[in-house]
């Protein structure tokens, strides 16, 4: 039925044809390892920027900075004892524990 050349052909054509696929199987591993390695450095890098940004906070709202930013930037300063007011706060609110 098959001539001993169809059977080599076929065969030829078999091997070729798991030799591509072995090699773009191969290329495909490579790609995704490559992207990996990139998301894993993105990763890194953005780690290391909300560590930074993290630190940033902690000093811009530090009681100390913001006392600095506002004595320089908007010219505050601690109120004089007559500058104050002192607001006294109905008896039900405290005993009840809500704010007013």
């Amino acid at each position: 039925m098959f001539d001993k050349r169809w059977l080599y052909l076929l065969f030829v054509f078999l091997v070729t044809g798991i030799a591509i696929f072995y090699v773009w199987l191969r290329v495909e591993q490579i790609r995704y390892g490559y992207m990996i390695s990139d998301l894993y450095e993105q990763y890194l890098e953005q780690l290391t920027t909300n560590r930074k940004l993290k630190l940033e906070w902690h000093y811009l709202t530090s009681p100390v900075k913001l006392e600095e930013i506002a004595r320089n930037e908007f010219s505050m300063r601690p109120p004089k004892p007559e500058e104050i007011i002192y607001v006294e706060i109905p008896r039900r609110l405290i005993a009840d524990g809500r704010n007013p």
